[in-house]
């Protein structure tokens, strides 16, 4: 049976070698054990490294240990080391169902969210990555306060970031975050827990959403205008319908009265059917509503009152807007017909195109004396049809005629 002081000098360094990385090992698992506050674990690791250090150091400068055998230095290393590694394994599993601090600052810094918690005066107790981030981008330095934090929201502004009617930040990076602060009570004490959530998709979401519902309130607003309309436009189609049957009437009462004429007739028979033909006519005469809300009725009032009669060849557009710029080029045709033709009658011709609408408006008052330059009636009426989409010319030979072209398709209807 060999012995320590009869072992060759490879067997003791073998021996002294493997003490030593036992030793380390126990010296870690010592440090462990102080760093998690485990006081049994950590005296009986304690004195485990003491006695070993020992051992090294009897082994290394004395003779007491000479006639110790061999295989029992070699055990007593081999179950030390078992020792430090059994117990760095089983509390290193242990762990990682275990909530310690380390734990819950590496959950705090894997949420979405940036959060902080601050003691009653006001220092950071606990604070994750992303607070420190957004932090930083705010005042540019690590947080340390929560009265360095309000300050950093005061000043945002000043820090190239907006601050959102509702209470959000924008960050240069363009992701808005929103700001909560409440305070919480854990094991007696007071906190104040001050919490970032980034709410740039829902942000996104609500603009894409406030777009949407000014875009259905324009178009339920226009809708609402043709409903109003829509009445009107049926009576005046009916309308038209029963000029027509007149004008036919009219065709039929002039052929009988010339046969007559031509064939002789009492004086009763003609009175008749000159009496029924007047009638007749008078049914194709359009007259305005009193009260009526239409602008078109309005118009008409508007120019009997200056003494001009307006003739209409064709039907109103039934689209609100291409409605009412027609109506105001009317008004403004009757108002320059007074003004500088001194005429009585404004002429408008409707005409459908593909898709569209064209417009003439004429007078029979004077002929313009050369080009016509546009006052600010009709350069507000030209603003008015262009801004909308549609085009309008005007020309003054061989008398005044206003020109509007208007395209469903182009107008913002």
């Amino acid at each position: 049976m060999t012995v320590w002081s009869l072992a060759s000098s490879a067997e003791h360094f073998a021996l002294l070698f493997g003490i030593f990385l036992v030793l380390c090992a126990q010296l870690y698992y010592l440090l462990w054990a102080f760093e998690h506050r485990r006081t049994k674990l950590y005296c009986t690791a304690a004195v485990w490294a003491a006695l070993l250090l020992s051992t090294l150091a009897v082994l290394c400068d004395t003779d007491w240990l000479g006639n110790a055998p061999l295989w029992a230095l070699w055990l007593v290393m081999v179950l030390s080391a078992a020792f430090a590694v059994g117990m760095i394994l089983y509390h290193a599993r242990m762990d990682k169902n275990r909530i310690t601090r380390a734990s819950i600052k590496e959950a705090m810094d894997d949420l979405p969210i940036a959060g902080c918690y601050f003691t009653a005066q006001g220092r950071v107790k606990l604070c994750n990555k992303q607070m420190y981030r957004l932090y930083h981008a705010m005042a540019g330095q690590d947080l340390q306060s929560l009265d360095e934090l309000h300050d950093a929201l005061a000043r945002c502004p000043a820090n190239g970031i907006s601050v959102k009617q509702g209470g959000g930040y924008v960050f240069p990076d363009g992701r808005v975050w929103y700001y909560s602060e409440k305070l919480i009570t854990a094991s007696g004490r007071q906190y104040t827990e001050a919490i970032f959530t980034d709410a740039t998709e829902i942000n996104a979401a609500n603009e894409e959403l406030l777009r949407d519902n000014q875009e259905l309130q324009r178009v339920n607003a226009k809708l609402q205008k043709m409903y109003v309309r829509a009445e009107d436009r049926i009576r005046e189609r009916e309308y038209l319908a029963f000029k027509m049957k007149i004008h036919d009437n009219i065709g039929r009462s002039l052929a009988v009265i010339r046969k007559a004429l031509e064939s002789g007739l009492t004086d009763a028979d003609l009175e008749k059917q000159i009496k029924t033909l007047s009638l007749a006519a008078g049914t194709l005469v359009y007259s305005p509503r009193a009260n009526s809300p239409d602008p078109y009725d309005q118009l008409l009032v508007e120019a009997a009152e200056l003494g001009v009669e307006v003739r209409l060849d064709g039907m109103l557009p039934l689209e609100p807007l291409i409605y009412d710029l027609v109506v105001k080029a009317i008004r403004e045709c009757v108002t320059n017909c007074v003004r500088h033709a001194h005429g009585t009658t404004v002429f408008v011709r409707i005409a459908g195109l593909p898709g569209g609408y064209g417009v003439t408006i004429t007078n029979d008052g004077e002929k313009p004396k050369g080009k016509i330059t546009e006052g600010g009636g009709l350069s507000n009426l030209r603003q008015s049809l262009e801004n909308a989409g549609g085009e309008m010319s005007v020309s003054h030979y061989p008398g005044f005629a206003l020109n509007l072209t208007m395209m469903r398709e182009e107008m913002e209807l």
